[in-house]
């Protein structure tokens, strides 16, 4: 049985939301026949650095020091301490590295090690950071290392994991495998999962981390919009995970007063655990977020979709990556028809005034038609490992 080893700083199991999605990927590979260990960092909940575990079939090691008795190189820098794991578990037993969101002079070094191999090196890419406004020295050299990375090196790797179309594209590549999200193990969620919910006061929830200064996903606008329809008359509530009212105010002082008036209608939660974030948003009638049109934002994929379907719950958002190729109006969710308050606000009133029973029929429909069950890449994600172990066109 050929081994994959999956690397990147994603911290395992679930602490990230990159930890969750290689995770789930990791188990569709391993049902497809491949032995993976993952490669990224695990601490206890002091801090401490947790060398090796193993969870459900998987080895998982610690990027930065898989092995107790030695030190290694940042990983952002050096091949070698994956070098060292492929060394000790036997280079003709791996097929294959997948990188996920590789640091630039990393991902250059195993490009470079392994190119006298017969292992491959695959890129999987979900990011392409943009200018975050948090620092100009900071901003320069990400922006300009992520741009080096994925225009000039990410064509040198063996094949290229996509989270959009968007992206695929942009390769132009028959080495491409297009895959966002997801779930070979819906037992994490299926406790939490609620059929059916009454109609009388519709629930939303945005959860999330909203990026630096807000810019990832447009808070305001919700803000804006839920104001808007609070205006109508209509009876909703609405949540907010991952931030608190006093952070949102940091970055949109002048919405004060929005949210004065707003009052009970909205509600703060800061930031929670994963369990935590999980279980408001499965007991919601509705996740609700939005993101600009750029790059960043087409480019990735919201962990927000995968994660809604997965509990049934309907998803309301714009047309950013391929969120319209997995969210059908009035069928599973809605997708605005215009970008901004305006927008917003049409598909928060359509989604208030929709019946208890059209309703959850759309709820039954994430849960019994969900896109991103593993069931629905395996078969083109066996042909691209192989064609790429093999080198040969897809």
């Amino acid at each position: 049985m050929k081994t994959i080893i999956y690397v990147g700083g994603f911290r395992l199991p679930d602490k990230t939301a990159s930890a969750v999605r290689v995770f789930q990927n990791a188990l569709l590979l391993q049902s497809l026949g491949y032995e993976l260990i993952l490669l990224g960092k695990l601490e206890d909940s002091s801090g401490e650095i947790i060398h090796q575990v193993t969870i459900s079939g998987i080895l998982c090691m610690d990027i930065r020091k898989p092995f107790s008795d030695k030190s290694y190189p940042d990983y952002a820098l050096s091949s070698e301490v994956v070098d060292a794991v492929v060394s000790h578990i036997g280079a003709s037993r791996v097929a294959a590295v997948i990188a996920y969101n590789y640091p630039l002079r990393g991902f250059r070094s195993l490009l470079s090690f392994f190119s006298a191999t017969e292992i491959k090196v695959i890129a999987d890419c979900t990011e392409w950071y943009g200018w975050e406004g948090v620092g100009f020295i900071r901003d320069l050299i990400r922006v300009l290392a992520t741009e080096i990375r994925m225009r000039y090196f990410v064509p040198k790797a063996a094949g290229v994991i996509c989270a959009s179309r968007f992206l695929a594209s942009f390769y132009g590549s028959k080495k491409i495998f297009i895959w966002p999200f997801c779930v070979q193990d819906l037992s994490y969620f299926e406790p939490l999962v609620i059929k059916r919910l009454s109609s009388k006061e519709k629930v939303f929830t945005y959860c999330g981390n909203p990026g630096a200064k807000i810019r990832k996903d447009q808070l305001n606008i919700l803000v804006q919009a839920f104001y808007g329809v609070l205006l109508e008359g209509k009876l909703f509530k609405f949540n907010v995970v991952g931030l608190s009212e006093n952070q949102y105010l940091e970055i949109f002082p002048e919405d004060r007063g929005l949210l004065d008036a707003l009052n009970d209608k909205i509600i703060f939660y800061g930031r929670k655990t994963r369990d935590d974030s999980i279980k408001i948003l499965a007991s919601s009638h509705y996740s609700v977020f939005v993101r600009p049109q750029n790059r960043v934002s087409h480019v990735g994929f919201a962990t927000k979709i995968y994660e809604a379907f997965c509990c049934g719950v309907p998803t309301i958002t714009n047309d950013t990556s391929d969120n319209a190729l997995y969210i059908k109006d009035a069928y599973n969710g809605y997708i605005l028809e215009k970008d901004g308050v305006e927008g917003l606000k049409a598909k928060l009133r359509e989604a208030i005034e929709l019946g208890s029973a059209d309703y959850n029929a759309m709820r039954v429909s994430c849960l019994q038609h969900n896109p991103f069950e593993g069931r629905h890449f395996a078969v083109g994600l066996q042909r691209f490992i192989e064609s790429a172990i093999k080198m040969e066109k897809i």
